[in-house]
């Protein structure tokens, strides 16, 4: 059911369009009014790349630390029942202002990740916010990829030093691709979709790519990388493919409209104009950049190429926390320039932060909360900006649909989702 929504402030297009002051929005009402005239309604936010992880790594006893010593010791977090984390995970984001958000979903086997996604795709439908599962498919180099140099630095691989390193054991590229594709015919609808998740370079071979692309091509199927993440992963694909691993990528036929990938910390200029070029759209990670001492994007660079970004916060917010606000706020702060050379203006930040939002997905802040010391002439906007964070959402709209409503997620009960997740991780008495 639909409901009137009233803000003091709507911005259509924040940052682009002036706002609108004391409208009244309505999305087919019948379901009570939402807001009032301190409240500020904008664009809800979307969450361009995530792993949809409940457990934090953190207080699961791992620090944060470079990538390749991350990776393997983040297999100590604890494993619980994946529709249950998705539950608790999303309905964070909800209470968050996110509306959609996309899913890295880990699975050990194939029929996990089938089984996975089904699981994903109710909890998403139930707490009412749209996803993207993205499944992975890879061939090589599970054991590492990095070089010798790079294992003095006591970093966990094997002696790989280009694409002729060791092959994972891993099933048939025809068969992952199958099982994306029979995940998909089951969990798709109602909000969700399923994706490949061509996991990144170090991992697939240029036949899997190919594969890929042609599925791709021929389905409509969108496809998920991450891409040139770490230093580390930038030497690796300069061995392996002559310093123009993207050219390999793109005489695959992967680089297109629907190909997003996550990070590209190190990309170089040309790299970023061919993807601009292609139609490709990034996920930039600040936060989680900064934690794991993967360097700092370009995104400026981005913006001057034309290439299309968004925000991720990837299970690696800020503040441990999945707030879109906080993670638009650091972005804008690192990535901005200096001085007067500001590189990233705030249309940018606020353009990406709710990419690939559809009329509908709304957002309230309360702004009495936010700035109670405000003046008559401040910028709510700027106050967001500078200021905002998850603790000053009110109401989410997803589609015109209300999904919360004065804090409270109205698919679940998410406070009992959260006991639940507690009880199952908390270690027997002794």
């Amino acid at each position: 059911m639909g409901c009137v929504v009233e803000a003091g402030w709507h911005y259509a297009q924040a940052g682009i369009v002036p706002p609108a002051r004391n409208v009244r929005l309505d999305f087919g009402g019948g379901n009570g009014s939402l807001g009032g005239p301190a409240h500020v309604a904008l664009p809800a936010a979307v969450n361009a790349h995530d792993h949809g992880r409940a457990i934090s790594t953190l207080a699961a006893g791992v620090a944060d630390d470079v990538l390749e010593r991350w990776i393997p010791a983040s297999q100590r977090v604890p494993c619980v029942d994946a529709g249950l984390e998705a539950t608790v995970a999303l309905a964070r984001m909800a209470r968050a202002g996110i509306a959609a958000t996309q899913i890295c979903h880990d699975a050990a086997t194939l029929e996990a990740g089938i089984s996975g996604a089904v699981a994903i795709a109710g909890a998403a439908r139930k707490v009412g916010i749209r996803v993207e599962i993205a499944l992975p498919v890879y061939d090589m180099n599970l054991d590492g990829y990095v070089s010798q140099e790079d294992r003095l630095l006591g970093l966990p691989a094997s002696d790989i030093t280009g694409a002729a390193g060791s092959r994972a054991a891993a099933a048939p590229i025809v068969e992952q691709i199958a099982a994306v594709e029979e995940a998909a015919s089951r969990a798709e609808g109602g909000g969700v979709t399923v994706a490949f998740h061509a996991v990144g370079l170090p991992w697939c071979s240029p036949a899997l790519f190919s594969a890929v692309a042609e599925r791709s091509m021929a389905t409509g199927r969108r496809v998920f990388m991450h891409l040139l993440e770490t230093g580390q992963q930038r030497r690796w694909a300069d061995a392996a493919y002559d310093s123009r691993p993207l050219h390999m990528l793109d005489e695959a036929g992967l680089l297109s409209d629907r190909l997003a990938c996550a990070h590209g910390v190190h990309l170089r200029d040309s790299e970023i104009a061919l993807l601009a070029e292609r139609g490709v759209t990034v996920s930039v990670n600040t936060s989680s950049n900064l934690r794991l001492a993967s360097g700092i994007a370009a995104v400026p660079d981005f913006v001057r190429a034309g290439l299309r970004f968004g925000l991720g916060i990837d299970s690696f917010g800020w503040s441990d926390h999945p707030d879109p606000w906080s993670e638009a706020r650091l972005c804008r702060l690192v990535h901005r320039g200096r001085g007067s050379d500001h590189s990233l203006d705030d249309s940018a930040v606020l353009t990406a932060l709710s990419r690939g939002h559809r009329p509908g997905d709304l957002v309230l802040f309360d702004l009495d909360r936010l700035a109670p010391d405000r003046l008559e002439q401040a910028d709510p906007l700027a106050l967001i900006l500078a200021r905002g964070s998850s603790a000053q959402v009110t109401d989410l709209l997803v589609e015109g649909r209300p999904v919360m409503r004065a804090g409270r997620v109205l698919g679940v009960d998410a406070e009992a989702s959260e006991a639940e997740l507690r009880a199952r991780l908390r270690l027997p008495a002794r």
